[in-house]
């Protein structure tokens, strides 16, 4: 097993109310029972931890440190400074980046100009243009954010923080038209996210959307990106798909049925799973570990399926290995895959709308499958 990033959840809690959230408003209450932000104590255990594993995997080895939540911002600057600056100082060269994941409502100049001398890599949560974003991305009033998201954004520019963007597809919205409204922003580095649900939650939560609502979103994203063809403009779903058509290895844990090489450390110090797991049930992305109590490397006694993914890739459905794409798909992502009468031996949810997308961008570039005998 080897771990090259921590999730940090320095905050359980969050500013605003998205309603397709995993955290908040699927099945999972536990972030109830969590402290709302991190002690010092718990982050200097989790670097601990990190530093033993890295030391572990050998010389070269580093890893990287995403503040995450919640809203990792409701810490406030100070503790956050706080916290990449212990960080830097314990870890040194272990320590491959810090990275942040906010929804960027409550970054002022203090906050900018912080995460700029701390040389934060900065993420933004945005699902698309007003009407869109806050059909979803709404406040504790049910109002919507993308006025003040928009803002902190535009924050963050002024400063001279470089900006990703982050957009959960919304099946109701156009791909061309939100990948047209992050360049009106003035953002280059994007990335667009399979919205998260299973088999058993799907048609529930995406029934009424048509077929491949989230293929044709993409489809359209894509032509967009294509057609502006602008080398300054990186969109990391389709960038790492058309490297992978060529052979190379999967850029995330969105394709390919890699390894799972990065771990959740809770405000409590829980060592979890992948977030998204959180959509399949109350119980899969827990381990029973703890960061005050145990290192990384306990996982091997735990019997958690975090332990399981990040050392043997899940078992593949009869469906997928049958696939022409599975060499590049590999299932898809697999909590997508889960349903509760036979766990993860399915292909993803999005099955038909992944096969729909690769099979456009195949058209579209002229590079076919390398396995088509499939």
């Amino acid at each position: 097993m080897s771990i090259n990033a921590v999730v940090l959840k320095i905050a359980s809690r969050c500013n605003l109310n998205c309603s397709y959230c995993y955290m908040y408003n699927h099945t999972d209450k536990s972030y109830l029972k969590q402290p709302k932000i991190m002690s010092e104590s718990v982050f200097k255990d989790t670097l601990t931890a990190m530093l033993d594993h890295s030391e572990s995997q050998g010389a070269r080895h580093r890893i990287a440190l995403i503040m995450h939540g919640g809203e990792p911002t409701l810490v406030g600057v100070t503790r956050f400074r706080w916290f990449v600056e212990t960080a830097r100082e314990f870890l040194g060269e272990r320590l491959m980046l810090v990275a942040i994941q906010t929804n960027a409502v409550l970054l002022n100049d203090r906050w900018a100009k912080s995460l700029l001398e701390l040389d934060v890599s900065v993420s933004v949560s945005l699902d698309g243009t007003p009407e869109v974003n806050d059909a979803f991305r709404v406040d504790h009033k049910g109002e919507g954010t993308h006025q003040q998201t928009v803002d902190g954004i535009h924050t963050l520019q002024r400063n001279g923080v470089e900006t990703r963007v982050l957009c959960v597809v919304n099946p109701e919205a156009r791909g061309d038209v939100t990948y047209s409204h992050f360049r009106e922003l003035g953002i280059e580095k994007m990335d667009f996210l399979f919205p998260d649900t299973t088999h058993d939650t799907k048609t529930e939560w995406y029934g009424s959307f048509g077929s491949t609502p989230v293929g044709d979103f993409l489809i359209q994203a894509f032509d967009a990106w294509m057609e502006e063809d602008n080398t300054d403009v990186k969109i990391r779903i389709f960038y790492n798909l058309l490297r992978s058509f060529m052979g190379a290895p999967p850029g995330s844990d969105a394709f390919g049925n890699p390894l799972l090489n990065y771990l959740i450390v809770n405000t409590d110090g829980a060592i979890e799973g992948t977030d998204a797991l959180r959509v399949c049930g109350d119980e899969l992305f827990k381990t029973g570990l703890n960061v005050q109590k145990h290192s990384f490397d306990d996982l091997e006694q735990s019997n958690s399926l975090l332990y399981q993914v990040s050392n043997n890739a899940l078992t593949l459905s009869t469906k997928c290995k049958s696939c022409s794409e599975v060499s590049v798909c590999g299932g898809g992502h697999f909590p997508h895959r889960y349903k509760k009468s036979n766990g993860f031996e399915n292909p993803s949810a999005w099955c038909e709308d992944i096969k729909k997308l690769f099979a456009h961008m195949r058209t579209r570039t002229g590079i076919e499958s390398l396995n088509k005998s499939a």
